[in-house]
Parts: C-alpha cells; structure tokens; sequence
C-alpha cells in the first residue's frame, strides 16, 4: 500500500508492502493448470475445503477440517490446493524489481 509520501526519486512510498509464505502441511491433492514463464493471479482463497468430486485421489482421508488454497486466474497459473494444515507469515519487505534479461545482464 502507498502513502502520499514521496521518496527522494519521486516514488511514492510503500509502506505495508509484505512477503507472504504459505507453509501447507500433509497436502491431499493438487490440481494446478496453465503454468507459464508468467504467472499472474487475479485471487487467492484460503477457506474449508469444497467437495470437488476427486476423493478418490486424495493422499489422505478428507475431512471437515481440511483447508484449501484456490488460485484464480489472470494469466497462467490457476489451480487448487488441499491439505490438512496451513501456517500463514508476514514478512516486511519490497521485492526487487525483476530483470528483463534472464540472463541477468
């Protein structure tokens, strides 16, 4: 998020910016599609896993504990994630800005 402070090169300045780790536990299944060089979601939902009709591929029995991570699709990846825990941390912070070489020149 921004402020109305402006830094020394004339940016804004952004000050509840965070890096968000998501640690899943004993995942029962994962259903991920369109994976690309970019990935850009438009949602992520964290909440009681649905019933989505794929018992029968679950690494473990379901229950109604069981939470669920649902990526919704802007560009590349969507998909869903289930397991049986999840640990959400904050970390303060600002990613750097990403090359546009790959190469890193």
């Amino acid at each position: 998020m921004g402020t109305e402070q402006v830094d020394e090169n004339g940016y804004i300045v952004l000050d509840k910016d965070a890096f968000v780790t998501f640690t899943l536990q004993e995942i029962m299944d994962l259903q991920l599609d369109g994976f690309s060089q970019q990935n850009v979601i438009f949602g992520l939902k964290l909440q009681r896993a649905t019933e989505r009709g794929r018992s029968n591929y679950y690494a473990l029995p379901q229950s109604p504990e069981d939470i669920e991570i649902e990526l919704e699709p802007c560009f590349g990846l969507d998909g869903v994630i289930r397991a049986k825990r999840v640990s959400i941390s904050f970390e303060p912070g600002v990613a750097d800005e990403p090359s546009m070489d790959r190469n890193g020149s």
